[in-house]
């Protein structure tokens, strides 16, 4: 999928008589804007579904505006791109896709919620994506990315508690405030209780939501964090593609480096 958002927009027929006059409106205006973000404008206009008959794009499904909102912060941390710019493109992107009679684009809205806590989001988040792999990971003791996994799973736990506390402790919230933050949160609690009880040989391996204190769990030996996440730089080379890129950038733990790691190597469409 990400693949798909990092497409060359001049290779698209729409480029030169859609994307690129609607970022001239957007961006011109914004003398130093222009030049620098006008290519990032034309692939999130794209992206978004403006102009677009595809139904994947004008009437995207919610993996779909997940995925974009993580593709999106990427850029935004890489190249320190201004809100402002965000929500005029969302803003007219929604206008064309309305006028074209499609009402189901990925808001600003949600975007702007997922912003909140984006990295713990997306750790969330990407845990029912890779389920199956975790569980083949845990269940080898000698593997090495075992003990990262299982901090991993630990800072799931821990996120998801916290995060819960404070933006799902009272209706309004839940159903107003925080609705789209506190909807994921329930989709995790769900997903992992149902993860937890139907492993049992897991159970002495990670933690129960309900569990109290869960830092047991993932006593690593302290060198090696650092050694796997060079292991992840190695195996990637220079590559610039998102998944190394994310994983790796400032700011982001070793444990997401890691997840991405194992997308990559299986082959995973996220």
């Amino acid at each position: 999928m990400y693949e798909d958002f990092e497409k060359n927009v001049s290779d698209d027929v729409n480029s030169s008589i859609f994307y690129d006059p609607t970022c001239t409106v957007i961006l011109k205006p914004k003398k130093d804007y222009y030049p620098k973000y006008k290519e990032f404008c034309m692939k999130l206009v794209r992206n978004l579904g403006a102009h677009s008959t595809d139904p994947k794009k004008n009437r995207p499904n919610t993996a779909r505006c997940k995925h974009l909102y993580y593709w999106l912060y990427y850029l935004i941390m890489k190249h320190k791109i201004p809100d402002d710019i965000i929500k005029e493109i969302f803003q007219k992107s929604k206008d064309i896709v309305d006028a074209d009679g499609n009402e189901n684009m990925c808001s600003y809205n949600k975007y702007s919620e997922f912003l909140d806590k984006p990295e713990e989001m997306l750790k969330i988040n990407l845990f029912d994506d890779n389920i199956i792999k975790i569980k083949g990971i845990l269940m080898e003791n000698e593997h090495r990315d075992n003990c990262s996994c299982r901090k991993y799973i630990y800072d799931c736990v821990r996120m998801y508690k916290e995060m819960n506390s404070k933006y799902c402790s009272t209706d309004d919230d839940r159903q107003n405030k925080y609705k789209i933050t506190c909807s994921q949160l329930n989709i995790f609690m769900n997903s992992y209780d149902i993860y937890y009880r139907r492993n049992q040989d897991l159970i002495n391996k990670i933690p129960s939501l309900h569990t109290q204190t869960v830092e047991h769990y993932f006593i690593c030996p302290s060198s090696k964090p650092d050694k796997e996440l060079s292991a992840v730089k190695d195996e990637q080379g220079d590559s610039s593609t998102l998944p190394t890129a994310i994983g790796t950038m400032a700011g982001v733990s070793f444990v997401l480096a890691f997840l991405y790691k194992v997308h990559t190597n299986f082959n995973l469409i996220i």
